[in-house]
C-alpha cells in the first residue's frame, strides 16, 4: 500500500511541474485594433500561430495578423477592429505553429469563447 501512494505523490508532483511550464493564459485585453493575451511563462517567439487559429466573437473584427513576443501574443485586428462598449469574445484552436513554452516543451491549451476586457475608449464627435 505504501508503494501505491508514493506512487500517487511521485505522478501528482510530475503533474504539478508539468503545470508550471504549461503557458496558461492569464488575461485578454483589447484597445481597438491591438488584441493582447497574456500568459503565465515566456513564450516561443518562433511558433506563431496561423490568423485562423483565432475566432471571434460580439464583433465584425477578424485577426489580419499574430504576433508572440515575452508573455504576449498580439493579434492585429482589420475590419475596423473593436468598438468601444461591444462584448466581445475569443476562442484558440492550437494548428501546425501552436503557442507554446519559451523551450518549446508544452503548447497552451486551447480555449473557448473567453470574455475580453474592452478597453477601446468611445469616439467622442464633435456637435456643430
Amino acid at each position: 500500500m505504501k508503494k501505491m501512494e508514493d506512487l500517487r505523490i511521485i505522478n501528482q508532483n510530475l503533474f504539478l511541474l508539468q503545470n508550471q511550464n504549461t503557458p496558461i493564459l492569464q488575461s485578454r485585453t483589447v484597445n481597438g485594433t491591438t488584441l493582447t493575451l497574456t500568459y503565465n511563462i515566456a513564450l516561443d517567439s518562433n511558433s506563431v500561430p496561423a490568423t485562423n487559429a483565432f475566432t471571434l466573437g460580439g464583433t465584425s473584427a477578424t485577426v489580419s495578423s499574430v504576433g508572440v513576443s515575452g508573455t504576449t501574443v498580439t493579434l492585429t485586428l482589420g475590419n475596423g477592429g473593436v468598438l468601444s462598449g461591444q462584448t466581445v469574445t475569443i476562442s484558440y484552436t492550437a494548428g501546425a505553429s501552436p503557442i507554446q513554452s519559451e523551450n518549446g516543451d508544452y503548447d497552451a491549451p486551447n480555449f473557448t469563447n473567453q470574455s475580453v476586457t474592452n478597453n477601446t475608449p468611445p469616439v467622442l464627435s464633435m456637435l456643430s
